[in-house]
């Protein structure tokens, strides 16, 4: 006698994923990775090479960021150290945070300039909405040196950002430049108390507009009225090219450290209109929220997308790693956030996969072929690079070429009679394992 169906099993779970937390059928995934070795061939080529950092850290590390990330952080209680103690672990909110610990940890093994490249999931406890993601995979890169380093790579860096936003999908982007020394020197100019607080203000321009950003400097941080005014002026600055500096200078404010963020954000400038690039507009309400940035900083927006926010941002910091070594480590870096910009390209159907798997070859199993000889063609082909499949059982040739045009393989091998057919034209001709090459 048989059960009737789930008589005797336990209650069926309903099958949903967690929000946030992104599930790509096999043709998306292979299309995502496909754009991610892209991304990884442009880092390499310009001499960024890959590091692994694990997704877990010791919470002391992700807090000493500084900013306000502790709302963010997934935590995941306490472990034992090798040292004996024990200490309370996070997932990792970005990838920055464990470079820096990174470079403190082998600072005698690294050859600097130190420029790495790293492509990876992080994870932030935060609502989930259109394109903000509990779990989310971002590429990096970033330079490191020791006690000073070169401006040139304040330029490299966007540059090869923006190449990596278009090869991700994205052509309709502004990407904004500034540089946080403009801002301090103009705080320090009218001697302005709490500047780090009224940066993060000014940060929230485009989020909360002039009037309200006036209003939190004016009752929560006491700037005055005229101060105010000439913030929000000098915050409100954009140029195309070099005619910033004539604009800022306009507003009378003094001060070397205001005039040294002028100069190297026209070098920025100035390289970014060298590489025929029109996608970069100064902009000086960009600031970063987190502390750490000191110079240039970076944030691009997508135009057709508005309401996403950042799709990729970073800057100069002149002393991340200062938490975890006695080492003066300036670098400057960008994170570009894939999650985002591909989400959303899925979302709006932007992308049209072009395969639903790896395998480029079926190599079909008849009665009268043995096992081992269908193996055999199948590691030759693999040697020479293709990807193939051998069916898994004995059944009618139908049935295997129903299953391989099914799945979006081209090629199908019939050992038998020494033949091949291309699904995609229906076109069939003589096989050779020696010769055969359909990549």
């Amino acid at each position: 006698m048989t059960d009737k169906p789930n008589s005797r099993r336990n209650p069926l779970v309903r099958p949903n994923p967690i929000s946030g937390f992104p599930e790509y059928s096999p043709e998306v995934c292979l299309e995502l990775h496909q754009r991610l070795q892209a991304v990884a061939k442009l880092f390499a080529s310009h001499g960024y090479t890959p590091i692994q950092t694990p997704i877990v850290e010791r919470l002391e590390i992700l807090q000493a960021k500084g900013g306000d990330v502790d709302k963010e952080i997934y935590t995941l209680g306490r472990a034992a150290q090798s040292d004996g103690t024990d200490a309370e672990l996070a997932l990792r909110y970005d990838l920055t945070v464990p470079l820096a610990r990174y470079v403190a940890a082998h600072f005698g093994e690294i050859t600097f300039p130190f420029k790495r490249s790293h492509i990876g999931d992080c994870w932030r406890g935060e609502r989930p909405q259109d394109g903000r993601y509990r779990q989310f995979k971002q590429a990096d890169i970033d330079v490191i040196s020791i006690n000073t380093l070169p401006l040139s790579f304040d330029a490299d860096i966007p540059l090869i950002a923006n190449e990596a936003i278009r090869t991700m999908g994205v052509t309709d982007h502004v990407f904004r430049v500034s540089n946080r020394k403009i801002l301090s020197g103009a705080l320090s100019a009218l001697n302005v108390a709490k500047p780090q607080a009224v940066t993060r203000v000014l940060d929230k321009l485009e989020k909360i507009g002039r009037a309200e950003v006036a209003r939190l400097l004016a009752d929560n941080l006491g700037v005055s009225s005229t101060d105010c005014d000439l913030l929000l002026s000098l915050a409100q600055i954009t140029s195309h090219d070099t005619e910033f500096t004539e604009q800022v200078r306009a507003l009378n404010l003094k001060h070397d450290l205001l005039d040294v963020g002028l100069r190297e954000l026209e070098y920025v400038v100035s390289r970014a209109q060298a590489s025929g690039a029109s996608e970069f507009l100064v902009d000086l309400s960009i600031t970063r929220g987190f502390d750490y940035y000191t110079g240039t900083v970076y944030e691009v927006q997508w135009r057709s997308q508005p309401h996403l926010g950042s799709i990729a941002a970073g800057g100069r910091y002149d002393d991340l790693s200062s938490n975890y070594i006695r080492k003066r480590l300036p670098g400057v870096g960008m994170s570009v956030g894939i999650s985002r910009i591909f989400g959303k390209l899925v979302q709006t159907s932007a992308i049209a996969p072009s395969k639903k798997t790896t395998t480029d070859v079926l190599i079909v199993w008849d009665r009268a072929s043995s096992e081992k000889s269908l193996q055999d063609i199948a590691r030759q082909l693999r040697a020479r690079g293709q990807c193939v499949e051998v069916y898994h059982s004995a059944t009618k040739l139908a049935k295997q070429v129903q299953y391989a045009d099914r799945k979006g393989i081209r090629f199908v091998v019939f050992p038998r009679f020494n033949e091949f057919k291309d699904l995609r034209t229906g076109d069939q001709a003589l096989f050779n394992v020696e010769t055969f090459n359909q990549k």
